[in-house]
Protein backbone atom coordinates (compact mmCIF):
# COMPACT_ATOMS: atom_id res chain seq x y z
CA UNK A 1 0.00 0.00 0.00
CA UNK A 2 2.85 2.33 0.85
CA UNK A 3 4.44 1.74 -2.58
CA UNK A 4 1.17 2.43 -4.39
CA UNK A 5 0.81 5.67 -2.45
CA UNK A 6 4.27 6.83 -3.58
CA UNK A 7 3.44 5.96 -7.18
CA UNK A 8 0.32 8.13 -7.06
CA UNK A 9 2.29 11.02 -5.59
CA UNK A 10 4.90 10.66 -8.33
CA UNK A 11 2.29 10.79 -11.06
CA UNK A 12 0.73 13.86 -9.49
CA UNK A 13 4.11 15.57 -9.31
CA UNK A 14 4.85 14.79 -12.97
CA UNK A 15 1.48 16.21 -13.99
CA UNK A 16 2.05 19.43 -12.07
CA UNK A 17 5.52 19.86 -13.56
CA UNK A 18 4.13 19.35 -17.08
CA UNK A 19 1.32 21.83 -16.46
CA UNK A 20 3.78 24.41 -15.23
CA UNK A 21 5.87 23.88 -18.37
CA UNK A 22 2.87 24.46 -20.62
CA UNK A 23 2.03 27.63 -18.78
CA UNK A 24 5.58 28.89 -19.14
CA UNK A 25 5.51 28.04 -22.88
CA UNK A 26 2.18 29.83 -23.34
CA UNK A 27 3.46 32.86 -21.50
CA UNK A 28 6.59 32.81 -23.64
CA UNK A 29 4.48 32.80 -26.84
CA UNK A 30 2.31 35.59 -25.48
CA UNK A 31 5.44 37.60 -24.71
CA UNK A 32 6.59 37.04 -28.32
CA UNK A 33 3.29 38.46 -29.59
CA UNK A 34 3.86 41.70 -27.76
CA UNK A 35 7.62 41.96 -28.38
CA UNK A 36 7.10 44.54 -31.12
CA UNK A 37 5.05 46.65 -28.72
CA UNK A 38 7.66 46.58 -25.94
CA UNK A 39 10.92 46.98 -27.86
CA UNK A 40 13.03 49.62 -26.17
CA UNK A 41 10.78 49.61 -23.13
CA UNK A 42 7.09 50.26 -22.62
CA UNK A 43 5.44 52.24 -25.46
CA UNK A 44 2.37 54.46 -25.64
CA UNK A 45 0.05 53.98 -28.61
CA UNK A 46 -2.54 56.29 -30.06
CA UNK A 47 -6.00 54.90 -30.79
CA UNK A 48 -6.20 53.01 -34.04
CA UNK A 49 -8.66 53.65 -36.85
CA UNK A 50 -12.00 51.88 -37.07
CA UNK A 51 -14.40 50.72 -39.85
CA UNK A 52 -11.90 51.00 -42.71
CA UNK A 53 -13.34 50.73 -46.25
CA UNK A 54 -11.60 50.76 -49.64
CA UNK A 55 -13.25 51.82 -52.92
CA UNK A 56 -11.91 50.94 -56.36
CA UNK A 57 -11.42 53.51 -59.10
CA UNK A 58 -9.74 54.26 -62.40
CA UNK A 59 -6.02 54.57 -61.56
CA UNK A 60 -6.98 55.50 -58.02
CA UNK A 61 -8.39 54.11 -54.77
CA UNK A 62 -10.51 55.88 -52.17
CA UNK A 63 -10.26 55.04 -48.46
CA UNK A 64 -12.43 55.96 -45.50
CA UNK A 65 -12.29 55.24 -41.79
CA UNK A 66 -13.55 56.41 -38.42
CA UNK A 67 -11.69 57.95 -35.50
CA UNK A 68 -13.70 56.91 -32.47
CA UNK A 69 -11.33 57.26 -29.51
CA UNK A 70 -8.25 59.22 -28.45
CA UNK A 71 -8.71 63.01 -28.79
CA UNK A 72 -4.92 63.40 -28.90
CA UNK A 73 -4.68 62.15 -32.53
CA UNK A 74 -3.31 64.87 -34.84
CA UNK A 75 -2.66 62.94 -38.06
CA UNK A 76 -3.28 59.72 -39.96
CA UNK A 77 -0.80 58.03 -42.24
CA UNK A 78 -1.39 55.59 -45.11
CA UNK A 79 1.39 53.34 -46.44
CA UNK A 80 1.31 51.08 -49.51
CA UNK A 81 3.72 49.29 -51.84
CA UNK A 82 5.37 47.74 -48.77
CA UNK A 83 5.82 51.14 -47.23
CA UNK A 84 7.63 52.75 -50.16
CA UNK A 85 4.69 55.09 -50.78
CA UNK A 86 2.84 57.02 -48.11
CA UNK A 87 0.44 59.87 -47.45
CA UNK A 88 0.10 61.88 -44.22
CA UNK A 89 -3.29 63.42 -43.46
CA UNK A 90 -3.53 66.17 -40.79
CA UNK A 91 -6.43 65.68 -38.38
CA UNK A 92 -8.28 68.09 -36.09
CA UNK A 93 -10.35 65.96 -33.75
CA UNK A 94 -13.89 66.88 -32.85
CA UNK A 95 -15.59 65.90 -29.63
CA UNK A 96 -17.31 62.95 -31.29
CA UNK A 97 -16.64 60.41 -34.02
CA UNK A 98 -14.72 61.74 -37.02
CA UNK A 99 -14.89 60.31 -40.55
CA UNK A 100 -11.78 60.54 -42.70
CA UNK A 101 -11.90 60.32 -46.51
CA UNK A 102 -8.86 60.20 -48.74
CA UNK A 103 -8.29 59.48 -52.45
CA UNK A 104 -4.97 58.08 -53.63
CA UNK A 105 -4.42 59.15 -57.25
CA UNK A 106 -2.00 58.16 -60.01
CA UNK A 107 -1.85 54.49 -59.05
CA UNK A 108 -0.66 51.77 -61.36
CA UNK A 109 -3.28 49.19 -62.25
CA UNK A 110 -3.43 46.46 -59.62
CA UNK A 111 -4.49 45.33 -56.16
CA UNK A 112 -3.00 47.13 -53.15
CA UNK A 113 -2.73 46.59 -49.41
CA UNK A 114 -2.99 49.87 -47.49
CA UNK A 115 -1.69 50.12 -43.90
CA UNK A 116 -3.27 52.93 -41.89
CA UNK A 117 -1.87 54.43 -38.69
CA UNK A 118 -2.75 57.33 -36.41
CA UNK A 119 -0.30 59.55 -34.54
CA UNK A 120 -0.06 62.51 -32.20
CA UNK A 121 2.26 65.48 -31.85
CA UNK A 122 4.36 63.67 -29.22
CA UNK A 123 5.64 61.03 -31.59
CA UNK A 124 3.24 58.27 -30.58
CA UNK A 125 1.55 56.15 -33.23
CA UNK A 126 -1.07 53.42 -33.34
CA UNK A 127 -1.11 49.80 -34.33
CA UNK A 128 -1.79 49.43 -38.05
CA UNK A 129 -5.11 48.57 -39.63
CA UNK A 130 -4.98 47.24 -43.20
CA UNK A 131 -7.39 47.38 -46.15
CA UNK A 132 -7.24 45.97 -49.67
CA UNK A 133 -8.28 48.06 -52.70
CA UNK A 134 -8.05 47.80 -56.48
CA UNK A 135 -7.04 50.37 -59.05
CA UNK A 136 -8.37 49.70 -62.56
CA UNK A 137 -6.45 50.81 -65.62
CA UNK A 138 -6.09 50.64 -69.38
CA UNK A 139 -5.52 46.89 -69.45
CA UNK A 140 -8.92 46.31 -67.85
CA UNK A 141 -10.78 48.89 -69.95
CA UNK A 142 -9.13 47.57 -73.12
CA UNK A 143 -10.88 44.24 -72.57
CA UNK A 144 -14.35 45.67 -71.95
CA UNK A 145 -16.67 44.87 -74.90
CA UNK A 146 -18.75 47.52 -76.63
CA UNK A 147 -22.50 47.35 -76.15
CA UNK A 148 -23.60 45.35 -79.21
CA UNK A 149 -26.13 46.61 -81.74
CA UNK A 150 -27.80 44.60 -84.46
CA UNK A 151 -28.33 47.49 -86.87
CA UNK A 152 -28.32 51.26 -87.21
CA UNK A 153 -30.24 52.86 -90.07
CA UNK A 154 -31.54 56.18 -91.27
CA UNK A 155 -35.06 56.00 -92.65
CA UNK A 156 -38.15 58.19 -92.63
CA UNK A 157 -36.08 61.21 -91.58
CA UNK A 158 -34.73 59.63 -88.37
CA UNK A 159 -32.03 57.20 -87.26
CA UNK A 160 -32.86 54.06 -85.33
CA UNK A 161 -30.40 51.84 -83.44
CA UNK A 162 -31.44 48.31 -82.51
CA UNK A 163 -29.32 47.16 -79.57
CA UNK A 164 -28.10 43.59 -79.33
CA UNK A 165 -27.94 40.92 -76.66
CA UNK A 166 -26.55 42.02 -73.28
CA UNK A 167 -28.47 39.96 -70.71
CA UNK A 168 -26.40 38.85 -67.71
CA UNK A 169 -23.84 41.65 -67.99
CA UNK A 170 -24.53 43.21 -64.60
CA UNK A 171 -21.62 45.65 -64.66
CA UNK A 172 -22.71 47.33 -67.93
CA UNK A 173 -24.47 50.55 -66.93
CA UNK A 174 -25.28 52.09 -70.32
CA UNK A 175 -24.02 53.87 -73.40
CA UNK A 176 -22.97 57.46 -73.98
CA UNK A 177 -24.17 58.36 -77.49
CA UNK A 178 -23.12 61.44 -79.48
CA UNK A 179 -24.62 62.54 -82.82
CA UNK A 180 -25.23 65.58 -85.03
CA UNK A 181 -28.74 67.00 -85.27
CA UNK A 182 -30.31 68.57 -88.37
CA UNK A 183 -29.13 72.06 -87.41
CA UNK A 184 -25.52 70.85 -87.13
CA UNK A 185 -25.45 70.87 -83.32
CA UNK A 186 -23.81 68.14 -81.30
CA UNK A 187 -26.18 66.12 -79.15
CA UNK A 188 -25.36 63.75 -76.29
CA UNK A 189 -27.66 61.17 -74.76
CA UNK A 190 -27.31 58.27 -72.34
CA UNK A 191 -28.87 54.94 -73.27
CA UNK A 192 -29.71 52.62 -70.39
CA UNK A 193 -28.75 48.94 -70.62
CA UNK A 194 -32.35 47.70 -70.72
CA UNK A 195 -33.05 49.69 -73.90
CA UNK A 196 -33.86 47.62 -76.98
CA UNK A 197 -34.06 50.54 -79.40
CA UNK A 198 -32.88 54.14 -79.59
CA UNK A 199 -34.54 56.58 -82.01
CA UNK A 200 -32.90 59.91 -82.88
CA UNK A 201 -35.72 61.95 -84.38
CA UNK A 202 -33.57 65.00 -85.23
CA UNK A 203 -30.61 63.08 -86.71
CA UNK A 204 -28.79 64.75 -89.60
CA UNK A 205 -28.81 62.48 -92.62
CA UNK A 206 -25.38 61.44 -93.92
CA UNK A 207 -23.51 61.99 -90.65
CA UNK A 208 -21.88 59.48 -88.32
CA UNK A 209 -22.62 58.89 -84.67
CA UNK A 210 -20.25 57.59 -82.05
CA UNK A 211 -20.80 55.84 -78.78
CA UNK A 212 -18.88 54.37 -75.88
CA UNK A 213 -20.01 51.79 -73.34
CA UNK A 214 -20.04 52.48 -69.61
CA UNK A 215 -19.18 49.96 -66.90
CA UNK A 216 -19.18 49.97 -63.11
CA UNK A 217 -16.71 47.15 -62.51
CA UNK A 218 -17.65 46.26 -58.91
CA UNK A 219 -19.96 47.28 -56.09
CA UNK A 220 -17.33 49.51 -54.46
CA UNK A 221 -16.33 51.41 -57.60
CA UNK A 222 -16.25 55.22 -57.44
CA UNK A 223 -15.55 55.64 -61.17
CA UNK A 224 -17.51 54.69 -64.26
CA UNK A 225 -15.19 53.07 -66.80
CA UNK A 226 -15.55 53.72 -70.53
CA UNK A 227 -14.62 51.83 -73.66
CA UNK A 228 -13.03 53.73 -76.53
CA UNK A 229 -15.49 55.51 -78.81
CA UNK A 230 -16.90 53.46 -81.68
CA UNK A 231 -17.86 55.44 -84.80
CA UNK A 232 -20.81 54.19 -86.87
CA UNK A 233 -22.24 55.27 -90.20
CA UNK A 234 -25.96 54.40 -90.22
CA UNK A 235 -27.30 52.55 -93.20
CA UNK A 236 -29.43 54.93 -95.27
CA UNK A 237 -32.49 53.38 -96.84
CA UNK A 238 -35.70 54.37 -98.56
CA UNK A 239 -38.85 52.62 -99.63
CA UNK A 240 -38.75 51.18 -103.15
CA UNK A 241 -41.10 52.38 -105.89
CA UNK A 242 -43.50 49.45 -106.31
CA UNK A 243 -44.81 50.81 -109.61
CA UNK A 244 -41.65 49.34 -111.17
CA UNK A 245 -42.37 45.84 -109.86
CA UNK A 246 -43.56 43.23 -112.36
CA UNK A 247 -44.62 39.62 -112.42
CA UNK A 248 -41.83 37.32 -113.67
CA UNK A 249 -43.32 33.91 -114.26
CA UNK A 250 -40.95 30.94 -114.48
CA UNK A 251 -41.90 27.33 -115.30
CA UNK A 252 -41.56 26.09 -111.71
CA UNK A 253 -43.58 28.93 -110.11
CA UNK A 254 -46.86 28.44 -108.28
CA UNK A 255 -49.66 30.10 -110.28
CA UNK A 256 -52.28 32.56 -109.10
CA UNK A 257 -55.78 31.41 -108.16
CA UNK A 258 -59.20 32.68 -107.06
CA UNK A 259 -58.62 35.98 -108.84
CA UNK A 260 -55.85 36.91 -106.40
CA UNK A 261 -53.15 37.81 -108.91
CA UNK A 262 -49.46 38.24 -108.09
CA UNK A 263 -49.36 42.00 -109.02
CA UNK A 264 -51.98 42.59 -106.31
CA UNK A 265 -49.18 41.76 -103.81
CA UNK A 266 -47.61 45.18 -104.48
CA UNK A 267 -50.59 47.32 -105.48
CA UNK A 268 -50.14 49.52 -102.39
CA UNK A 269 -53.56 48.71 -100.98
CA UNK A 270 -52.98 46.92 -97.67
CA UNK A 271 -56.65 47.38 -96.77
CA UNK A 272 -57.96 45.35 -99.68
CA UNK A 273 -59.11 41.85 -98.77
CA UNK A 274 -57.29 40.44 -101.77
CA UNK A 275 -53.63 39.93 -102.65
CA UNK A 276 -51.81 36.91 -104.04
CA UNK A 277 -53.26 33.41 -103.62
CA UNK A 278 -51.94 30.07 -104.91
CA UNK A 279 -54.17 27.13 -105.86
CA UNK A 280 -55.48 25.26 -102.83
CA UNK A 281 -53.56 22.07 -103.65
CA UNK A 282 -50.20 23.48 -104.74
CA UNK A 283 -48.37 21.67 -101.89
CA UNK A 284 -45.17 22.51 -99.96
CA UNK A 285 -42.70 23.88 -100.62
CA UNK A 286 -43.77 26.18 -103.44
CA UNK A 287 -42.46 29.47 -104.73
CA UNK A 288 -43.26 32.48 -106.89
CA UNK A 289 -41.07 35.06 -108.62
CA UNK A 290 -41.25 38.79 -109.44
CA UNK A 291 -39.05 41.57 -110.80
CA UNK A 292 -38.11 44.61 -108.64
CA UNK A 293 -37.51 46.65 -111.79
CA UNK A 294 -33.84 47.35 -111.07
CA UNK A 295 -30.78 45.83 -109.45
CA UNK A 296 -30.43 46.99 -105.86
CA UNK A 297 -29.28 46.08 -102.34
CA UNK A 298 -32.25 45.38 -100.10
CA UNK A 299 -32.31 46.36 -96.43
CA UNK A 300 -35.71 45.07 -95.24
CA UNK A 301 -39.27 44.28 -96.22
CA UNK A 302 -42.73 44.11 -94.69
CA UNK A 303 -45.31 41.46 -95.38
CA UNK A 304 -49.01 41.88 -94.57
CA UNK A 305 -51.01 38.74 -93.92
CA UNK A 306 -54.43 38.12 -95.32
CA UNK A 307 -56.80 39.42 -92.67
CA UNK A 308 -54.28 41.86 -91.16
CA UNK A 309 -56.34 44.85 -92.26
CA UNK A 310 -59.73 43.30 -93.05
CA UNK A 311 -59.91 41.48 -89.73
CA UNK A 312 -61.28 38.23 -91.15
CA UNK A 313 -60.69 34.77 -89.73
CA UNK A 314 -57.54 34.14 -91.75
CA UNK A 315 -55.21 36.14 -89.49
CA UNK A 316 -52.46 33.78 -88.26
CA UNK A 317 -54.38 31.03 -89.96
CA UNK A 318 -55.33 29.71 -93.41
CA UNK A 319 -52.62 30.04 -96.01
CA UNK A 320 -50.68 32.87 -94.38
CA UNK A 321 -47.00 31.83 -94.56
CA UNK A 322 -45.44 30.83 -91.27
CA UNK A 323 -42.00 29.69 -92.43
CA UNK A 324 -40.55 30.85 -95.72
CA UNK A 325 -37.33 31.87 -97.50
CA UNK A 326 -36.47 34.86 -99.66
CA UNK A 327 -34.07 34.31 -102.55
CA UNK A 328 -32.55 36.84 -104.95
CA UNK A 329 -30.95 36.82 -108.38
CA UNK A 330 -29.61 39.14 -111.05
CA UNK A 331 -30.01 36.57 -113.83
CA UNK A 332 -32.39 33.69 -113.02
CA UNK A 333 -32.33 30.59 -115.15
CA UNK A 334 -35.13 30.59 -117.73
CA UNK A 335 -36.01 26.97 -116.97
CA UNK A 336 -37.18 27.89 -113.45
CA UNK A 337 -34.35 25.99 -111.71
CA UNK A 338 -32.39 27.34 -108.72
CA UNK A 339 -29.33 28.10 -110.78
CA UNK A 340 -28.30 31.73 -110.30
CA UNK A 341 -30.30 32.18 -107.09
CA UNK A 342 -28.91 33.18 -103.65
CA UNK A 343 -30.78 32.73 -100.42
CA UNK A 344 -31.09 36.16 -98.78
CA UNK A 345 -32.80 35.14 -95.55
CA UNK A 346 -34.85 32.57 -93.66
CA UNK A 347 -38.07 34.04 -92.31
CA UNK A 348 -40.34 32.90 -89.50
CA UNK A 349 -43.65 34.68 -88.92
CA UNK A 350 -44.15 35.73 -85.30
CA UNK A 351 -47.34 35.74 -83.25
CA UNK A 352 -46.86 37.87 -80.11
CA UNK A 353 -49.35 35.93 -77.96
CA UNK A 354 -48.14 32.48 -78.99
CA UNK A 355 -51.75 31.27 -78.77
CA UNK A 356 -53.00 28.38 -80.93
CA UNK A 357 -54.50 28.96 -84.38
CA UNK A 358 -57.91 30.57 -84.11
CA UNK A 359 -57.14 32.46 -80.88
CA UNK A 360 -56.05 36.11 -81.15
CA UNK A 361 -55.21 38.98 -78.83
CA UNK A 362 -55.31 42.69 -79.54
CA UNK A 363 -51.51 42.63 -79.59
CA UNK A 364 -51.58 39.95 -82.32
CA UNK A 365 -53.93 42.08 -84.41
CA UNK A 366 -51.92 45.28 -83.97
CA UNK A 367 -48.65 43.55 -84.82
CA UNK A 368 -50.08 42.05 -88.02
CA UNK A 369 -51.84 45.28 -89.03
CA UNK A 370 -48.49 47.14 -88.95
CA UNK A 371 -46.98 44.60 -91.35
CA UNK A 372 -44.46 42.02 -90.18
CA UNK A 373 -40.92 43.33 -90.72
CA UNK A 374 -37.91 41.27 -91.79
CA UNK A 375 -34.35 42.57 -92.14
CA UNK A 376 -31.79 41.44 -94.68
CA UNK A 377 -28.22 40.81 -93.48
CA UNK A 378 -25.71 43.62 -93.97
CA UNK A 379 -23.79 41.53 -96.51
CA UNK A 380 -26.79 41.01 -98.79
CA UNK A 381 -25.69 41.11 -102.45
CA UNK A 382 -27.37 43.23 -105.13
CA UNK A 383 -30.39 41.52 -106.69
CA UNK A 384 -33.16 42.34 -109.16
CA UNK A 385 -35.40 39.29 -109.04
CA UNK A 386 -37.08 37.95 -105.90
CA UNK A 387 -38.25 34.38 -105.30
CA UNK A 388 -40.37 33.66 -102.21
CA UNK A 389 -40.25 30.00 -101.19
CA UNK A 390 -43.06 29.05 -98.79
CA UNK A 391 -42.17 26.14 -96.50
CA UNK A 392 -45.42 25.97 -94.52
CA UNK A 393 -48.33 28.09 -93.33
CA UNK A 394 -50.12 28.74 -90.05
CA UNK A 395 -52.89 26.16 -90.51
CA UNK A 396 -50.99 23.51 -92.44
CA UNK A 397 -53.18 23.59 -95.58
CA UNK A 398 -51.18 23.07 -98.84
CA UNK A 399 -51.36 26.62 -100.23
CA UNK A 400 -50.42 30.20 -99.38
CA UNK A 401 -51.76 33.73 -99.62
CA UNK A 402 -50.46 37.18 -98.65
CA UNK A 403 -52.01 40.61 -98.81
CA UNK A 404 -49.16 43.09 -99.52
CA UNK A 405 -45.37 43.36 -99.61
CA UNK A 406 -43.10 46.43 -99.40
CA UNK A 407 -39.32 46.58 -99.83
CA UNK A 408 -36.70 49.07 -98.68
CA UNK A 409 -33.36 49.48 -100.45
CA UNK A 410 -29.97 50.80 -99.37
CA UNK A 411 -29.32 54.28 -100.69
CA UNK A 412 -26.13 54.66 -102.68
Amino acid sequence: MQLQKYKKCGLLYAFLVGLAGCCLLACSKMDDTYDEFLEGGERIYTGRVDSVAAYSGYKRVALSWLLISDPKITYCKVLWNNGTDSLRIPVIRSTGVDTIHVVLDNLEEGVYTFDIYTGDDKGHSSLKVSAIGRAYGDEYTGNMPDMPFSRAKWSDDKTTIKWGFKEGNDILTGVELNYTDRSGGEQRMVVFPDSLETVMEDYKKGTEFRYRTMYLPDSTAIDTLYTDYLTVSPLIEHEMDKSAFAEYVLPSDAPSAWGWLLPMLWDGNINAPNGFHTPSDVGFPHHYTFDLGKETVLSRFKLWQRGAAAGDGYLYSGGNPKQFEVWGSTAPAADGSWEGWTKLLDAQSFKPSGLPVGQLTDEDKAYAAAGEEFHFPSNTPPVRYIRVKVINNWRGDPYSHSNEITFWEVEN
